[in-house]
């Protein structure tokens, strides 16, 4: 299966982008990988301009909000984030959400792996 990490970069910036217009905290700014930032003035950020060096869009690695009282929240340009920034949730629910997917996530690799060594097993020892 074929995939393409330019659509992961897309895939950031659109829900980046949603989380920004939507939010119903102040975007303060993005924090890009490789330890780059952006700082957000206004809700009306271009990302076609964000482009490196060689061409490629840069990674984002979270947003950065502000509250009303001036408590800073920092987000990844997910789903769980967007409805962060919403306000469907809190930011617990939001971190016990992101706990739960990188679990998921550990769980179905170790599987796979345990998988994968039983199969290679099973051949060595009846072949």
């Amino acid at each position: 299966m074929c995939f393409s990490y330019d659509q992961i970069e897309l895939q950031s910036h659109r829900l980046a982008k949603q989380i920004i217009q939507q939010s119903k905290h102040n975007p303060v700014r993005l924090n890009l990988v490789g330890n780059s930032s952006i700082e957000l003035k206004n809700r009306n950020l271009e990302f076609d301009k964000m482009q490196t060096q060689d061409g490629s869009l840069p990674l984002i690695k979270n947003v950065i909000l502000q509250d009303q009282v001036g408590k800073l929240y920092s987000i990844e340009p997910c789903e769980n984030g967007l409805k962060f920034a919403q306000g469907e949730i809190t930011y617990k629910e939001y971190l016990q959400n992101q706990k739960g997917e990188n679990k998921k996530l550990i769980g179905f690799s170790l599987a796979f792996i345990t998988l994968f060594l039983a199969s290679g097993w099973g051949l060595v020892t009846f072949l």
